[in-house]
């Protein structure tokens, strides 16, 4: 190895390592992935770290909560090899050693795996399938596709509300009857999504919509994972049509 190429390889590690330590510092939860005991967390079954305070009841509910949110997300998106923890508190103390506000759960992918914190009084059916389901959109589609808006938020949002079957934000019925209000104002950004639906939740609901409308014009759910398997490839994403 050249002289020159040591010091490439040099300054691509420690600029791989400054980002890392950023990235743990703006979410301690992606450390806390590793060393669970240092915020407090202990290791439960299927990859669940779980807030030491929490009571024996509410770690047996987690996990069947778990178990079951699993079993719907692999059901409806064909679940892909994603290794992925999960961080759940119990108590305010975990919550702020933590530090995410604001959000009653939350799902950060990178290339080693997906981390899904759950906030107290997240651990509920639906906020877990929500959370799961991106960790397999991102799976699917690649990090690099959840992170480039080459995966559309809308749809990873929408996709996971559907998934989810949240019925803030959908109706009864199938397909696109579902929509619960028009699929207008979108925002692809990953980072701009969350600023926008914190002033307007409804956001959540034209997103879903978005993504019902979608997966009718590609075919069905079989054919939108596919597409979303081809975003990892640099395949752009079909645009959208409404009728």
């Amino acid at each position: 190895m050249t002289r020159a190429l040591r010091r490439l390889v040099v300054a691509l590690g420690l600029l791989a390592f400054g980002l890392a330590m950023a990235l743990g510092v703006t979410y301690p939860v992606l450390p806390a992935a590793l060393c669970p005991g240092c915020f407090g967390l202990e290791r439960l079954a299927g990859g669940v770290l779980a807030d030491e305070q929490g009571t024996a009841v509410w770690r047996r509910d987690l996990l069947a909560e778990i178990d079951a949110a699993q079993a719907h997300v692999d059901g409806e998106l064909a679940r892909p090899d994603a290794r992925r923890w999960i961080i759940a508190c119990a108590t305010a103390d975990c919550a702020r050693r933590l530090r995410v506000r604001g959000a009653y759960g939350l799902t950060l992918s990178t290339p080693i795996g997906a981390v899904v914190y759950l906030a107290p009084g997240g651990a509920t059916a639906t906020i877990i399938r929500h959370e799961l389901a991106h960790v397999a959109i991102h799976a699917h589609a690649g990090v690099a596709a959840s992170l480039n808006g080459a995966l559309p938020a809308w749809l990873d949002e929408g996709l996971a509300v559907v998934v989810s079957e949240d019925p803030a934000h959908l109706r009864a019925g199938q397909g696109a009857d579902r929509c619960a209000a028009p699929p207008v104002g979108l925002v692809s950004n990953p980072f701009e999504f969350a600023r926008a639906a914190a002033r307007d939740p409804a956001l959540y609901t034209r997103a879903a919509c978005a993504a019902l409308h979608l997966e009718a014009q590609l075919g069905g759910r079989a054919a939108l994972i596919e597409v979303l398997g081809q975003l990892r490839h640099a395949v752009a994403l079909p645009e959208l049509q409404l009728p």
